[in-house]
């Protein structure tokens, strides 16, 4: 084990075979003392913090884990605006909570590259030809025959328009549609298949 100080490494040897740590209850106690001893030492010395999660940022996505295996039990909360992409049901939420032993992966609709241009930013198929207009936004999705694809579309404002075609032209039967106005997205639902789907959604 090594910390760091400001212009040198300070080594601690521990000669222990590392899965005694974690075969019996409290074998990791000389360790932990070990850490928190150099890691309270020097100009750079901290105070050494336990949690019971993990947290990743990888651009709008956000990654939480949180794990059960300590004392605190507390869930991690995240208060930004989201999608829930774990939901099948793609909600927009403004609060997680993430409870100890679960997981989360969310979508930050504050970090939106170009939240000004319309976009599909959660999908259940594939998303091909896309096209932005003035007034319109149009794609086509492929997805596996007999899945249902849900998806998450950023747009300007509410669609006045919203047509769903098979790619022989035949409409598809009542696809689902919900507006979120504060998110400004519109969530999609309809039956997937190999050949494509072509969504048309004017504004």
């Amino acid at each position: 084990m090594i910390s760091r100080r400001p212009s040198e490494w300070t080594p601690t040897v521990i000669r222990r075979d590392p899965k005694d740590f974690v075969l019996t209850a409290g074998g990791d106690a000389e360790y932990l003392a070990a850490v928190r001893g150099l890691y309270g030492k020097g100009k750079q010395a901290g105070t050494l913090e336990f949690k019971n999660h993990f947290y990743l940022e990888r651009g709008p996505y956000e990654i939480v884990a949180v794990v059960d295996e300590n004392a605190d039990t507390e869930p991690f909360v995240l208060e930004e605006k989201f999608i829930d992409l774990f939901d099948p049901a793609l909600p927009v939420l403004t609060r997680r909570a993430v409870l100890p032993g679960t997981q989360a992966l969310l979508y930050n609709l504050d970090k939106v590259a170009d939240p000004g241009r319309p976009q599909v930013l959660a999908c259940a198929a594939c998303v091909e030809t896309e096209r932005v207009g003035r007034n319109g936004y149009s794609f086509m999705v492929k997805g596996p025959a007999q899945t249902t694809n849900v998806m998450r579309v950023l747009l300007p404002r509410k669609p006045v328009a919203t047509d769903v075609t098979r790619s022989d032209g035949t409409p598809v039967a009542d696809p689902g549609f919900e507006w979120d106005e504060e998110s400004h997205t519109c969530l999609l639902r309809f039956e997937n298949a190999p050949e494509g789907v072509n969504v048309a959604l004017g504004f």
